[in-house]
């Protein structure tokens, strides 16, 4: 049950409560002598937004070496810590399978070539003999990443509810923030519940963010992700047998990607769509027209048919034009995550840290963060 709005001062107040808000609040909870407030404008775990559903992936193949540098981290470190806190199993290991062709399939070649991770690149025979699941069509190699694997999504944000409630993290559902007046110390946040007050913020509002930081350089596109059964022995779609896989190809909105079946029937196929119109948050959740086109995906890279689609569900991607992520201060009291772009949440684990020293301090312990804080800036 969420807590009730209180007059006194937070130190620090979270605004949104999807991955990065949560994992956010959950690290600053740590700290002794903290009081903490999260919002959501719905109640944690909606649809509406950009967390939900049941699986996500987490992978070390990137084409930048910050991004590998930073996901290790997170696998390696980060994920560990929360599972043993937590006391649960949130990360699941899987091999991950990557193909395509031109340009910038070639930046994923070469940046694996000089990673030094257990990443291997594979010429397209030899991977259909790995993943006889997929045709490898047009394909001009393929990478396995043996670093791969399932995030169990929903399992944590479920766990990361119980997280705040147990260090005792005020939680305020159906609780939307209008407007913000920083120039006031205590920091005066207005919502539709009435005023509060907090010494510091985080806003992390996924496709909602510009509606109280209007000049961040973002665009949100509402995405389509699909549900599939294909014909043949099932025992191919699931975890360990079936990888997550990534298929980057030329041209706009050329990439696709999937995930075996994990808590619920059939396998996982999306469109990765960041070049497009904006879509409105606020209107009605339509699935958007892409899902004939990925059908027509699957239907020419799978080796087996389609037997059924089981269904449809959208999510929301808040893009930077370079698909990098945004994690930055607004003001030294004021930090921002739009940790986006469709593949920020295997790394929120470290992310939430960051933000949460980064409102507090002005820096981070993060030195793979801190070496290249100009990337995550853009407004």
């Amino acid at each position: 049950m969420s807590s009730r709005m209180v007059n006194k001062p937070f130190d620090v107040l979270v605004i949104g409560a999807g991955i990065n808000g949560l994992s956010a609040a959950y690290s600053l909870s740590h700290r002794k002598n903290l009081k903490i407030g999260i919002l959501e404008q719905f109640s944690i775990g909606h649809v509406f937004g950009s967390s939900h559903g049941a699986s996500r992936t987490t992978r070390s193949t990137y084409p930048h070496p910050t991004y590998i540098k930073l996901i290790q981290r997170a696998q390696n470190l980060e994920w560990p810590r929360w599972e043993k806190e937590l006391g649960c199993q949130l990360i699941h290991r899987n091999p991950g399978c990557f193909f395509g062709t031109g340009k910038k399939f070639e930046e994923y070649i070469q940046a694996i070539r000089h990673s030094g991770l257990e990443i291997d690149l594979l010429d397209v025979s030899k991977a259909k003999t790995l993943f006889p699941q997929f045709r490898f069509q047009n394909a001009i190699a393929v990478l396995h990443d043996r670093t791969g694997g399932l995030i169990a999504a929903q399992k944590t944000i479920e766990h990361l509810k119980k997280g705040l409630l147990k260090n005792s993290v005020q939680i305020f559902e159906h609780t939307k923030a209008v407007q913000i007046d920083s120039s006031q110390d205590p920091i005066v946040l207005m919502t539709n519940q009435g005023e509060m007050s907090a010494h510091r913020l985080i806003i992390a509002t996924g496709p909602w963010i510009k509606e109280l930081v209007p000049r961040l350089k973002t665009v949100s596109i509402r995405q389509a992700v699909c549900y599939f059964k294909l014909q043949g022995p099932q025992e191919l779609y699931q975890l360990g047998k079936f990888p997550n896989w990534s298929s980057i190809g030329e041209g706009k909105n050329q990439v696709f990607y999937g995930l075996p079946e994990f808590g619920g029937e059939g396998i996982k196929v999306a469109q990765h769509t960041t070049v497009g119109k904006e879509d409105d948050p606020h209107l009605i959740q339509l699935v958007p027209d892409s899902t004939r086109t990925i059908e027509e995906f699957v239907e020419t890279q799978f080796a087996s048919p389609i037997e059924k689609r089981i269904g449809s569900e959208t999510c929301f991607y808040t893009n930077t034009l370079t698909e990098d992520f945004i994690i930055d201060l607004l003001d030294p009291r004021i930090a921002i995550g739009s940790v986006c772009s469709g593949h920020g949440f295997k790394f929120a684990p470290l992310t939430g840290k960051i933000l949460s020293e980064l409102v507090l301090f002005g820096k981070t312990t993060v030195p793979e963060f801190e070496e290249n804080r100009s990337i995550f800036s853009h407004y």
